[in-house]
């Protein structure tokens, strides 16, 4: 995974993005050398990240087709999108879960 992580702050993306915007936050600057100490936390943060997407696509992919019914062509896998990762953060959240959850009204006796 440290792999992956570091490939992804190599180019232009949103972990890119996210690694330059957390080095000078969490790292400390040493002015002997000029540059930032201890960037194995903002790695460990974007890993942890990209875990979590990773994790919340592949369930997203799991509920859809546990409610397939059987035989059915299952649809693609749903993929990383950098747009809706930029609405997501520029406030126009949608979550994965488009269904509301059963509300149960209990009538309490007292």
């Amino acid at each position: 995974m440290y792999l992956i992580a570091w490939h992804a702050i190599k180019g232009e993306t949103e972990w890119a993005d996210l690694y330059k915007r957390l080095v000078p936050r969490l790292c400390t600057y040493d002015e002997r050398v000029q540059e930032y100490k201890g960037r194995g936390k903002v790695i460990g943060h974007v890993i942890g990240r990209l875990i979590t997407l990773i994790y919340a696509l592949l369930k997203q992919d799991h509920e859809t087709l546990s409610h397939l019914a059987p035989g059915t062509q299952p649809p693609d896998p749903v993929l990383y999108d950098a747009e809706l990762h930029r609405r997501h953060r520029s406030g126009h959240y949608q979550p994965l879960k488009k269904r509301l959850p059963d509300n149960q009204v209990v009538l309490v006796q007292p």
